[in-house]
């Protein structure tokens, strides 16, 4: 985890074209340290660690060993495990659905291997209620017969409610 974070405080520092230099006299210290740090050869104090990442524009979010959709990748057991089980939908599909949703939503999570099952566990499901809704039958006679049925029961409330109101205005 420490050298992931290391790595991501290097290349925001390349990305803002900040020499090492130039990074060390923001944070307030030798020029060799942030050097050092970088190639972790040592390690700096909390407080010179929070000056470091102030001095990129990075916040420091503590969370629980949880993490972020961009770190995971299911593995090759998952994957089979998962293909086995839902065989209907497509993985990969699925996968960028998956993971374009929990990066629009900024989510993190200790167990994405849970999620992403649940997430395949909706998929089938929306595509069964899909084929399903497809199956309904569509011949002509057979809309035509459900159209009449509901005009018929409209027509025949009308017709009480016509009722209804002749009855009150008698009275």
């Amino acid at each position: 985890m420490y050298k992931n974070i290391i790595a991501r405080l290097k290349n925001r520092r390349q990305y803002l074209k900040q020499s090492g230099e130039e990074l060390s006299a923001i944070i307030g210290v030798n020029e060799k340290n942030v050097g050092k740090w970088e190639r972790e050869e040592s390690v700096p104090n909390a407080h010179n660690f929070i000056n470091w990442c102030e001095a990129l524009d990075l916040k420091i979010i503590f969370t629980e060993d949880k993490t972020s959709v961009h770190e995971y990748y299911p593995s090759n057991f998952i994957i089979t495990e998962l293909t086995t089980e839902f065989n209907e939908v497509n993985i990969e599909h699925e996968y960028k659905q998956f993971k374009d949703y929990n990066v629009s939503e900024a989510k993190l999570s200790a167990d994405w291997d849970s999620l992403f099952r649940k997430w395949l566990r909706n998929a089938v499901e929306f595509k069964r209620n899909r084929i399903q809704r497809k199956s309904i039958n569509t011949n002509p006679e057979v809309v035509q017969d459900r159209r009449q049925a509901i005009y018929d029961v409209a027509n025949l409330r009308y017709q009480t409610q016509q009722k209804q109101t002749k009855l009150y205005t008698i009275k």
